[in-house]
């Protein structure tokens, strides 16, 4: 495989895993749970049979050992822990499952025949907010209890998509093109009333990364159609360029403390994570000496990233640094292709 081909088939499998497929078969290995600890989830693709088979592993950062919590031969996606680290929420084919580390126990919280997609946790991990498209093409923000119980739509738009929560759980954001206009932020009540369209620069379709605090959001270009990262404040008091280089720049992530950006850059063949001060300051490669890296992930005390390696022949691992690029560690070394990992607060 040729770099170009090389390049083409990671940017592509970046995007496919970030969404979902039909008809899983998955399996839970009971019995084989890892001790609390430095944990990192991640998806591992397995492209060697006649059909693809995505797993989703934990890690143990420090023993370097990875566990199998589910197979699927169509597809998993990107996994997300609970506030407390307690659960790991996940989508399977357009159902929202949730593993319970406490107790082992995995529960299929929607069982619809509708699709649900893009679940994210309250801040206190009480509630679950997803959006849910049924078979008529409309879409719609909907909240349910972590248990799957009290389900209750909260908007019927056709076009809502990507709700989050405001980090004191009293209201939900989420973005629409209800108001055509290129895809505007709105914030409502948590029983859906109230909605009001934020006056933040319109985001359009981007996939977008959130300040800790959700004050602030920072703009996925490839989805946007905008070269560089930009950073909006939700009460539109300010918009400005983050990276300012004209270069291809996407999967932004806050540090935990909001003061820096980790991002992926694609130039000349290469995809390279740099931080950035979250001002648009002393802007960095942590990655110069490697030819694709992407996927950063923040640990929970902002000291340590993790991210998606691609060696030569194209086979990717999860790898881990230091906040500053320093102290590179190789995590797995399988012949699957490792994604997204996500650390257990």
């Amino acid at each position: 495989m040729s770099g170009y081909q090389t390049t083409l088939f990671l940017r592509a499998a970046s995007r496919l895993f970030l969404g979902m497929v039909a008809l899983p078969v998955f399996v839970l290995l009971a019995g084989h749970l890892l001790p609390r600890g430095d944990q990192i989830a991640y998806l591992a693709v397995d492209t060697k049979a006649d059909h693809w088979t995505i797993f989703l592993r934990l890690l143990d950062v420090e023993r370097g050992v990875s566990v199998n919590l589910y197979s699927s031969i169509r597809g998993i996606g990107r996994p997300k822990w609970s506030p407390d680290g307690s659960k790991l929420m996940f989508e399977i084919s357009g159902e929202i499952f949730v593993t319970d580390f406490q107790n082992g126990e995995t529960v299929n919280l929607t069982n619809h025949p509708d699709a649900d997609t893009s679940p994210d946790w309250s801040p206190d991990g009480r509630q679950i907010v997803f959006i849910r498209l049924d078979g008529m093409g409309h879409q719609g923000v909907y909240l349910m209890n972590s248990d799957g119980s009290h389900l209750r739509m909260l908007t019927i738009h056709e076009v809502d998509y990507n709700p989050t929560w405001t980090s004191d759980g009293e209201s939900i954001l989420f973005q629409s093109d209800r108001d055509f206009m290129g895809g505007s932020l709105y914030r409502m009540n948590t029983n859906g009333g109230n909605v009001q369209r934020l006056p933040a620069f319109q985001v359009g379709g981007a996939v977008l990364g959130w300040s800790p605090d959700r004050t602030q959001v920072a703009f996925d270009p490839y989805s946007n159609a905008v070269p560089d990262i930009l950073v909006t404040l939700i009460d539109g008091s300010s918009f400005y360029n983050l990276t300012r280089s004209g270069d291809s720049h996407s999967q932004p992530t806050w540090s935990p403390d909001g003061t820096q950006i980790a991002f992926s850059s694609f130039r000349d063949g290469k995809s390279q994570i740099h931080v950035v001060e979250s001002d648009g300051g002393n802007i960095r490669n942590l990655s110069a000496r490697s030819p694709y890296d992407d996927a950063p992930a923040w640990s929970p005390d902002g000291t340590l990233i993790a991210f998606s390696r691609a060696n030569r022949d194209a086979i990717r691992s999860i790898y881990m640094m230091n906040a500053d690029g320093s102290g590179v560690r190789q995590l797995t070394q399988r012949n699957s292709q490792d994604l997204l990992p996500a650390w257990r607060p």
